[in-house]
């Protein structure tokens, strides 16, 4: 079990068919293939009222509640719960102001939109990122097979994450 982390910029009404079940929205896409192949492909999310009001959802991400949409550009990857847990005690001791606004999606709604994610991607900071380390491995926890993670991978799909919800988009962590 783990944690997929999805981004979509450029966010607009989905024109597709309409879902059959308007949870497959949020499925990963490897689960909507045989239910609605045109959502795969298109990177197609939809945003409930729960635990958020309709008028939160419009005011925190711009968006209705309850309508599809899709994105220009979609980006997905996936962490390990204790990985992302290991990863983000990493965090915090190299970057703590990006570790507490991680830390408080958690506690939100694991929904981003745009302007917390240009936060967050502040944040980060990747040219800080960047002159500290550059290319390197930066090893820290072990997986399952005793082969340590690289925290640098980790963080650059964090900033293109962040970088696509910035842009008119959202994050998404399920």
């Amino acid at each position: 079990m783990g944690l997929d982390i999805d981004a979509w910029a450029h966010l607009t009404p989905y024109a597709g068919p309409p879902c059959a079940n308007t949870n497959i929205c949020q499925m990963a896409q490897e689960y909507q293939t045989d239910l609605i192949p045109p959502a795969r492909a298109l990177g197609h999310i939809r945003l409930h009222t729960d635990p958020k009001t309709a008028d939160e959802i419009r005011k925190e991400f711009g968006l209705e509640p309850g309508i599809c949409y899709q994105g220009a550009e979609h980006y997905e990857f996936k962490l390990g719960y204790d990985e992302y847990s290991e990863w983000l005690a990493w965090l915090g001791g190299w970057n703590p102001e990006a570790f507490e606004l991680l830390d408080g999606i958690q506690d939100d709604d694991n929904t981003v939109g745009p302007r917390v994610a240009k936060e967050l991607l502040e944040a980060l900071n990747p040219a800080r990122f960047e002159a500290t380390f550059g290319d390197a491995e930066i090893e820290f926890g072990e997986d399952e097979n005793g082969v340590y993670e690289d925290a640098g991978a980790i963080y650059r799909d964090f900033v293109t994450a962040c970088g696509l919800a910035a842009q008119g988009g959202l994050m998404a962590f399920r």
